[in-house]
């Protein structure tokens, strides 16, 4: 066995031994909204040589298809967007890609410094933020540096707020899962627009004070053209405590009411497979209902499930590398799936 096995082991038996077994049965998500809720991006009336000029456009598309000639790109963009998303089309305008703007002209301060504000600024300016290839973050964000975002733009925020605080391994796997998993799943980029960490929402009741921070944003586009707006939180133990429920109720309430889709999820699934999580959401918002099925061992329900059959050591998935499904399902080191099989 390679160091790099051994050294997955012995990073499995010290995370398992972080989470009390009474959790490893638990549901990865823990809490999810009750409906969708859809921000739509609104467009003048087309005339009836708009709608003329469209289906054109959309005959052109299905005699072509890919194999359009290159001069005519920005005409078959026009009806992929069209087909994919419900942009409307306009004769005036003919080949210009007045859309292109709208899904690639992001503002650069949401990129560094994304928040509510700003965000429902851009939608009423049908303006879907983007920074899926152009500026999505590797890691998150510390608090301390979403704080000082947050300062800048008025917010009174205590100096003893700015404690530094660790990103916890939870959060940290999460956010690195789903920005692998955005950026290798074909055609997910193209429908999670952007991807954000510690994004900021102000709370009604104290505009001028500390801000909600929420551990993930993502900005899904979807036909009609229309955007949701859905934040993942991940839950450590700390927060199961009946006071800190109570709490998180009353706050995703509150985001659901300023257009937000709050999802729970357990932390110490993602210190054990964040790869799995990921795709959990990604099934349950919509987004990819298949996304469960598109990664090996992706239907297991407890913790005490991750055991190799082959060493019978622990295996967690930090990178989907880390494991390989055997003929029947079960869990391998990949180190261990050449020697099983």
């Amino acid at each position: 066995m390679s160091d790099d096995h051994y050294e997955q082991v012995d990073l499995a038996y010290k995370t398992l031994e972080g989470i009390r077994p009474n959790l490893w049965d638990s549901p990865i998500i823990l809490s999810s909204p009750e409906r969708r809720i859809f921000h739509d991006l609104k467009f003048p009336e087309q005339t009836e040589r708009d709608k003329q000029a469209e289906q054109e456009l959309l005959t052109w598309y299905q005699s072509h298809g890919s194999a359009h000639p290159i001069g005519d790109w920005v005409k078959a963009s026009a009806a992929k967007n069209r087909l994919r998303w419900g942009f409307p089309y306009y004769a005036k305008l003919g080949d210009q890609g007045w859309e292109a703007p709208l899904l690639n002209g992001n503002d650069p301060d949401w990129v560094d410094s994304p928040h509510h504000d700003l965000t429902m600024r851009m939608l009423r300016n049908n303006i879907v933020p983007h920074n899926i290839g152009d500026g999505c973050p590797g890691e998150p964000v510390p608090l301390t540096v979403a704080m000082s975002h947050a300062r800048a733009r008025g917010h009174e925020i205590p100096d003893s707020f700015f404690k530094v605080r660790p990103i916890s391994h939870a959060e940290k796997n999460g956010f690195c899962a789903a920005r692998d998993l955005l950026y290798r799943q074909r055609g997910l980029a193209r429908t999670v627009r952007a991807l954000a960490s510690k994004y900021a929402i102000p709370n009604p009741e104290y505009p001028n004070l500390s801000p909600y921070f929420v551990d993930q944003l993502w900005v899904v586009l979807e036909y009609g053209p229309r955007v949701r707006l859905v934040i993942v939180e991940i839950d450590n133990e700390g927060q199961l405590a009946p006071d800190q429920q109570t709490k998180a109720r009353r706050r995703d309430e509150v985001l659901g009411r300023l257009g937000y889709e709050v999802y729970h999820v357990a932390g110490w699934w993602c210190r054990v497979d964040s790869w799995r999580v990921i795709s959990e959401l990604l099934a349950a918002t919509g987004i990819n209902p298949d996304a469960t099925d598109q990664i090996s061992c992706g239907h297991t329900s407890s913790i005490a499930e991750y055991r190799c059959a082959k060493c019978h050591g622990p295996v967690i998935r930090w990178d989907n590398h880390w494991i390989s499904e055997g003929e029947e399902g079960e869990f391998l080191h990949e180190s261990c799936y050449y020697d099983y099989y």
